[in-house]
Order: structure tokens, then sequence, then C-alpha cells
């Protein structure tokens, strides 16, 4: 009993000599009970939990700095290292040359701008970059393709089945825009096919070649969308919708076509494929109101038809029949006769170059974008939506 009493009353003077008035610390002195003894049992306990406390609470605190700082240094590293190109250069100029083909000079290099133009075209000029953004990725291809020494040429190869209608005129825009202002002389090369939009953004450039094998055409204008009315009179079913106007609610996956709505949509696509039409005549030398006619004729070009190579230049579609060797060796024989001094011309590629935060940024969104086109296949048994495209 003299041990547990000891035991009891140094361990409560210990604990509480900091905060105990003076007549708690005289009570100390008295005999210990047991009383006293388990409430200095249960302040030892709770002064050590409370000591525990504080050094997992410590720990936490050094643990979320060093995560803070890891994290802040990696996106230093990011912006420092990548994200300057994000911002600055996003595309970049191939260190060796596609093919380098020597001239009879014997000083100067000259450039030839190689930009592949492959996919559906999307996007808009000064919308994020990304590989489905075909109006961004032009627009800077060739503005670092303009700062080039001794840039003579630009090959854009397009392979596409065309895409987004707005995005196809607004990139035959961006190409026709650069070559008038810069001289540099640009050329379309189709090396597998060119459908609709991507045959109007080859319309751009200061001529047309096609490779033996592949297509080109497709000329048009479509706006669709998934319609179940039918279905939904035969089984009562539809879509409740309140609308200020007769063609606010044209559209919908139970909302019937009426006759209005229809020549509402013919009109915007009327528009939108006239302008195409334009663009094809401009370029090609072939009166507008030929076209025009022609796209309600069953062998005329501008009807949605696809044409070969042979038919295509046969038809002035295209100018030349070429594969892309033959390509290359033609445009080095007019550099040159236009610089002689020239003792080789070098064929560079350039690619789409984005910072290790950005490329994240793009697969992520491209993944999401995928996604939701499913997930729009799916929400076509409840909605419907409609978008213009040449393709």
């Amino acid at each position: 009993m003299f041990g547990w009493s000891w035991f009891a009353n140094r361990n409560a003077k210990k604990l509480e000599k900091q905060t105990l008035s003076a007549e708690q610390l005289a009570a100390l002195n008295e005999p210990a009970t047991l009383g006293m003894a388990v409430r200095a049992l249960e302040m030892f306990i709770a002064r050590e939990e409370r000591k525990e406390l504080a050094i997992c609470k410590s720990r936490r605190r050094s643990l979320l700095y060093w995560v803070l700082a890891i994290v802040m240094g990696c996106a230093t590293t990011f912006f420092v290292v990548g994200g300057g190109m994000f911002f600055q250069e996003p595309v970049s100029v191939a260190t060796d040359p596609i093919r380098s083909i020597p001239l009879a000079g014997g000083k100067g290099v000259a450039h030839v701008a190689y930009i592949p133009l492959y996919g559906a075209i999307d996007g808009y000029k000064y919308g994020p970059p990304g590989p489905d953004n075909t109006e961004w990725y032009v627009e800077n291809a060739l503005k670092l393709a303009e700062k080039q020494k001794n840039i003579s040429a630009i090959i854009l190869n397009i392979t596409s089945y065309g895409g987004d209608a707005v995005a196809s005129a607004h990139g035959h825009h961006i190409i026709k825009k650069f070559r008038e202002r810069t001289k540099i002389p640009v050329i379309a090369f189709i090396s597998n096919y060119a459908y609709s939009g991507g045959y109007y953004l080859s319309l751009g450039a200061n001529e047309i070649v096609i490779d033996p094998d592949a297509n080109l055409g497709s000329v048009g204008v479509i706006m669709s969308w998934f319609n179940t009315a039918t279905i939904g009179k035969v089984f009562d079913v539809g879509d409740v919708k309140i609308a200020t106007g007769p063609l606010k609610s044209c559209i919908g996956q139970w909302v019937e076509l009426t006759p209005a709505c229809r020549e509402s949509f013919a009109r915007t696509i009327d528009y939108a494929f006239k302008r195409f039409l334009g663009a094809m005549s401009d370029s090609r030398h072939i009166p507008l109101d030929v076209l025009v006619a022609e796209s309600q004729s069953n062998t005329g070009r501008s009807n949605g038809g696809t044409f070969s190579a042979e038919e295509a230049v046969s038809r002035q579609m295209a100018d030349y029949i070429e594969d892309e060797d033959k390509l290359f060796e033609r445009v080095a024989t007019d550099i040159a006769k236009k610089h002689p001094d020239f003792k080789s011309v070098e064929f560079v590629q350039y690619d789409m170059k984005l910072s290790a935060l950005a490329e994240l940024a793009g697969t992520v969104s491209h993944s999401i974008q995928s996604l939701t086109r499913f997930m729009d296949t799916l929400g076509n048994m409840a909605d419907s939506h409609a978008k213009m495209r040449a393709e």
C-alpha cells in the first residue's frame, strides 16, 4: 500500500503542479486513497494521449507541407520545362527532314514545310490546343512556317473525311489568307482521301495534287438527328415542349418534323453549301451556277459523289496526279528555277507539340469527348441534337 501511495502521490504532484491551487497541492501530501490513485492513473493516461495526439498532428502537418512542396515543384517544372511550349510554340519542326534534295547552287538551303492534316475537322482558332482542333493547328503551323529561314513552299498532306462545316470553312479561309498575304506557295496533297470538309480545306491552296490511288469529293453539307416521332404516335408516347414560336422546337427525338421546320433547316444548310461551292468555284475556276446546277445531277461534281484521281483531274477538281516522291521532285525543281543559288531543299514535317501538362489535358479531353459521343448515342433514346456537318 505504501508503494502504491507513493506512486500515486508522485505522479499526481508531477502532473498537476503547474495548474493546481495551494489547497490542492496541500491535499496531495495527505495519505493517498484508492480514489486518488485512480485519478492519478487517469491523468497519466490522458497526458500520454495528449502527447501522442500532438505528435500525430505534427507529423500530419509535416507530411502536408512535403506534399504541397512536391506539388508546387512539379507544377513549376511543368510550367518552366513544358508549359512555355504550351503558350509559345505549340507546333514543332522536326530536326531531321523527311527528304533532302540537292540542287545546283552552292549556298543556302530551301525550307519546305510539310504539314499533315489527318482525321476529323473540328475546333476553332482560339480554342484549346488538341488533336481535334484543326483550326488551331493550321493557324499555328502556318505561323511557325512563316518564321523559318528560306521558307519556299508549304505542303498540306490532307487525309480527312471532313467534319464540322464551320471549322472546315474557317480552315479554308486561314489557308487562303495565308498564301495570299505571304505569297508563299501552298500545295494541298491528297495522299489518301479528302472528303467534304477535307476537300474544302484543299480549296484554300494554290494547287491540289492527288495521289494516283487517292479519292476526293463528297462536296456538300448535311444535318441529321435521331427521330422516333412515328413510333411515338403508335405507342402514344412523346416529348412535351413549350416553345415561344413554331420553329423554336423543331429538333427533338419525339418531335415530328414539320414542313416549316424542314424549310428552315434547308435554308441554313443551303447557305453553308453555297459558300462551299463559292470556294470551289473560286479555286477551281468553275462557274458557280454550273456547280449549283450539278448539285442536283447524278453525274455532277457537287452532288456529294466521290471521284478517283483520274476523274478528279479530268473534272477540274485537282491539278496533278503525283505520288509523294514525284511531288517533292517537282517542288524542288520549281524552287531551283526561282532560287538558283540554293544548294538543297529540305522537306520538314510539322507536328503538334504540347507540353506534358497540355498533352495530359488533351488526352483527358479526348477521352471525355469519346465518352460524351458514346453517351450521346445512348442518349438518343431520350433526346436529340442536330449539327451541321461537312462530311
